[in-house]
């Protein structure tokens, strides 16, 4: 259903939409098992621009119920989610804040979403809210076992004769990072007054069987590294970030695919750690047109030095939060999380 400007000039359009299981191409990890049901209504807003500019923005409310499909990630079996969920979004016509000057956005400015020609494909809305309500990490049961990483078998289902490792899988090849991470915590703690350690990463990207982040020295994942175990509070021996000098604040700037599922890994620490992720837990960090991030440099390292240029001279402080919200604003391929 397309929602046209035209139409909405003359009155409000209300929908009332059914669309039966597979009409709509979720995402690679999502599909449709059963009919995704939305009403609301859509209605034309007209913002001026200055005294001779109009802009003429569509305004979609209404709510969504849907039951979606994924692999458990455990264990790859299926997993069924119910969703039911109330939007209210606003779109302005592609290109309408094109030349205007740069000024950091507000949270309501973020949420705003573009439109291009004359009118909005409800269905693009309904797939975009049908992806938001989905969960970040479905699993089958609390207790599933998964997959055993040596053969592959769902252990949920029977066990196998593997050989259990003795150390965490996680922890090979890890010990020379966490030591000079731990030293670089203790010079910084020892240092007078404020210290910020930073830690920067740009590359390949996954997650495993748990939803969890790694680190990839290449693309045939020859050589990883477990984020959470190297670098956060770890149920099998991290930082107690809790502990460390109050003095020393942490940033992590992670540049690569499914980087968002860093900053869940921080959850448990009481302290303030932030985390700047290229991209959603569930997203590759160049979405569908890495050609053009490559070669027009828009990667999110690119973005932030971008940033960070724009606002010397402007202020000795840089907020982060800002940072992110600028960066989010302006980002077509990729949303960043913070």
């Amino acid at each position: 259903m397309l929602i046209e400007i035209r139409e909405l000039e003359a009155h409000p359009i209300d929908f009332d939409e059914e669309l039966s299981p597979e009409a709509i191409d979720l995402s690679p990890d999502w599909r449709q098992t059963g009919p995704i049901k939305s009403t609301g209504r859509a209605q034309l807003v007209e913002e001026h621009h200055g005294k001779h500019r109009l802009i003429k923005d569509i305004r979609v409310a209404g709510n969504l119920k849907a039951r979606i499909e994924t692999g458990c990630a455990r264990c790859l079996e299926p997993v069924q989610c119910d969703i039911s969920r109330d939007f209210d979004l606003l779109y302005r016509p592609q290109g309408a804040d094109a030349g205007l000057q740069e000024t950091p956005v507000t949270t309501a400015e973020a949420e705003v979403s573009y439109y291009q020609g004359e009118g909005l494909l409800l269905e693009d809305v309904i797939r975009e809210q049908a992806l938001l309500g989905a969960p970040l990490r479905a699993i089958c049961r609390e207790d599933c076992k998964g997959l055993c990483p040596s053969c592959g078998k769902n252990l949920n289902v029977e066990a196998c004769g593997c050989a259990q490792s003795l150390e965490d899988d996680r922890w090979s090849a890890l010990k020379d990072i966490r030591s000079k991470f731990n030293n670089i915590l203790i010079r910084a703690a020892s240092s007078s007054g404020r210290s910020l350690v930073l830690v920067h990463y740009a590359g390949h990207g996954c997650l495993n069987q748990f939803g969890e982040l790694i680190f990839l020295a290449n693309s045939k994942q020859s050589k990883t590294l477990h984020f959470q175990t190297a670098f956060l509070l770890d149920a099998s021996g991290g930082y107690d970030f809790n502990q460390l000098d109050p003095a020393v604040d942490i940033v992590f700037i992670i540049d690569s695919c499914y980087s968002g599922a860093a900053t869940r890994a921080a959850g448990d620490a009481s302290r303030v750690i932030e985390i700047l992720a290229a991209c959603e837990a569930d997203t590759t960090a160049l979405g569908n047109d890495a050609k053009v991030v490559r070669t027009q440099n828009r990667t999110f390292t690119s973005k932030i030095a971008d940033f960070v240029a724009r606002s010397k001279g402007k202020s000795a402080t840089l907020e982060l939060a800002d940072m992110i919200t600028t960066i989010r604003h302006e980002s077509r391929i990729k949303q960043p999380v913070h």
